[in-house]
């Protein structure tokens, strides 16, 4: 039986630092936010639809299930390539 499609959107901000390393798990990717910078992240596909967000002193990692589509866009609305 297949598990129907998920979405999940986060919106990620730079607050209290120069700057935080995004990590995105499972494949690697990394985005770096300088102060002030935010970006929506969508997490979309088939599977148990969980993200999961942990703290490491160095940044964020975003980690989400096997399969999942990540997109990212910047405040103006354009896609980032992570």
């Amino acid at each position: 039986m297949s598990q129907p499609g998920h979405v999940v959107r986060l919106l990620l901000t730079c607050i209290n630092t120069d700057l935080c390393e995004v990590s995105f798990e499972p494949g690697g990717s990394i985005l770096q936010l300088r102060h002030g910078d935010s970006y929506t992240v969508e997490v979309r596909g088939e599977g148990n639809g969980i993200v999961e967000v942990s703290f490491e002193p160095e940044g964020i990692i975003i980690g989400s299930w096997r399969g999942a589509e990540i997109t990212v866009w910047d405040r103006a609305g354009g896609v980032v390539k992570i």
